[in-house]
């Protein structure tokens, strides 16, 4: 009996037996992994480049800079806050607006 190889997986030999890898796709696997952490590596040296042109993001983070704060503890210290858009959430949800 004749089996073809998944599409999905393009590693296996044609009649053979499952879990057989072609000679040298590991090395090619190795190899692909290393071309996608490059890009990515040049996405985000790019990124961090652009963001250097970008005056809303100059300015936040010259702000950021000159009062010496720390933009994550801000987010998660405003508990205030989250619990009234926790409770308008809940809210909404709960009570539907309906039309009269």
């Amino acid at each position: 009996m004749r089996s073809n190889p998944s599409p999905i997986d393009p590693l296996q030999v044609e009649d053979s037996a499952p879990r057989v890898l072609v000679p040298g796709a590991r090395l090619r696997a190795y190899i692909r992994l290393a071309i996608g952490l490059g890009l990515l590596a040049l996405f985000m040296a790019g990124a961090t480049l652009f963001s250097a042109r970008v005056p809303a993001l100059v300015t936040m983070a010259e702000r950021i800079e000159t009062y010496d704060l720390r933009p994550s503890a801000i987010y998660y210290t405003d508990h205030k806050a989250a619990a009234e858009g926790e409770a308008f959430i809940h809210d909404s949800l709960a009570y539907p607006p309906r039309k009269p």
